[in-house]
């Protein structure tokens, strides 16, 4: 069985280290990602993305486009 992939999309740096550290400790592959455009790169690049965790307030491109 392949280890779940998230992609945390998170601007602020202690909120998406903590994420990445939870979601590690849980036994998941975490990618991440600092605004929208960074998030568009790693999905275009890793086709084993099992969900997204997004703040819909981010620079540039937000959550919601």
């Amino acid at each position: 069985m392949q280890t779940p992939v998230i992609l945390i999309v998170e601007d602020e740096d202690v909120t998406r280290l903590n994420l990445v550290s939870l979601f590690e400790a849980e036994g998941y592959k975490v990618i991440e990602a600092i605004d929208g455009d960074d998030m568009h790169d790693k999905l275009t690049n890793n086709d084993d993305v099992n969900l997204v965790v997004m703040d819909i307030n981010l620079p540039g491109k937000n959550g919601l486009i």
